[in-house]
């Protein structure tokens, strides 16, 4: 049995929390190939900007619905 998830998306009035865009692999990979990162991160540095496209391709699933308007109780 197949399962498709749509990633969620929360708005409040100082915090956005979104699926990534293509446009974003530039800054997707400045993220993970930080030498902060690992205090916060377990996982390994990215290496090369190909890894934040794959990531966003992986993604890309779970964000089929992300652009639509999500219809909740008292919003």
């Amino acid at each position: 049995m197949s399962m498709s998830l749509s990633t969620p998306s929360l708005h409040t009035a100082r915090l956005r929390l979104r699926a990534f865009e293509d446009a974003e692999a530039n800054d997707l990979f400045a993220l993970h190939s930080s030498a902060y990162v690992p205090r916060y991160w377990d996982a390994p540095l990215w290496s090369e900007r190909v890894r934040a496209e794959q990531f966003i391709t992986v993604s890309g699933p779970l964000r089929h619905l992300s652009g639509r308007k999500e219809h909740c109780a008292g919003a």
